[in-house]
């Protein structure tokens, strides 16, 4: 087990999980800003505008996973044939395509 999850963490460096880290942080701090404001029924539009900034953090993460990471990851802790992994990478980048 903790060889397996060496492996998965194998491809992010310290300096690109804390920018990731931040990123997130960001969004989670969005995400309880749109929850205050619901609890507060503050007016719709806000909310959208708040939502669409999370959304937006959230694709951000996203975005820099696949750029810097996908390569590095698909080689040290994606196991499997060459399809299966392609089918995951392909899976995973249109789930964010459709929810981007």
């Amino acid at each position: 087990m903790a060889k397996a999850s060496l492996m998965r963490t194998r491809y992010l460096a310290d300096l690109d999980k804390q920018s990731l880290t931040r990123r997130l942080n960001r969004a989670g701090g969005q995400i309880v800003a749109i929850r205050k404001m619901v609890e507060e029924a503050e007016c719709v539009d806000k909310l959208l505008i708040q939502i669409s900034a999370a959304k937006a953090a959230l694709t951000e993460v996203a975005l820099e996973l696949m750029e810097k990471h996908l390569v590095n990851c698909t080689e040290s802790c994606m196991q499997g044939e060459r399809e299966e992994i392609i089918r995951r990478v392909t899976r995973a980048v249109a789930a964010v395509v459709r929810n981007g």
